[in-house]
């Protein structure tokens, strides 16, 4: 199945041209791109459902068992299929 390309505008205002499912704004992601820490060095996709799952430390991480970890939907097929 193929994507066809849409012009989006967020909330922001930004407009943007997506081809994929995914309808994060390059703009605001750019912008909310953590400084420093470990979430830094991830894909946003990985990054949103990790907050969303209130993880923003490795010590929150931590906590997590493998089990637990896995079970998160984490969206990856939809982004990448």
């Amino acid at each position: 199945m193929t994507s066809s390309k849409k012009i989006n505008t967020c909330e922001q205002g930004h407009i943007f041209i997506k081809n994929s499912s995914c309808l994060s704004c390059p703009v605001c992601e750019a912008n909310n791109l953590p400084e420093g820490g470990f979430l830094s060095s991830l894909a946003s996709v990985s990054r949103n459902v990790m907050k969303k799952n209130g993880i923003s430390t490795l010590e929150q991480l931590s906590k997590f068992t493998e089990d637990e970890l896995l079970a998160i939907p984490w969206n990856w097929e939809k982004q990448h299929p």
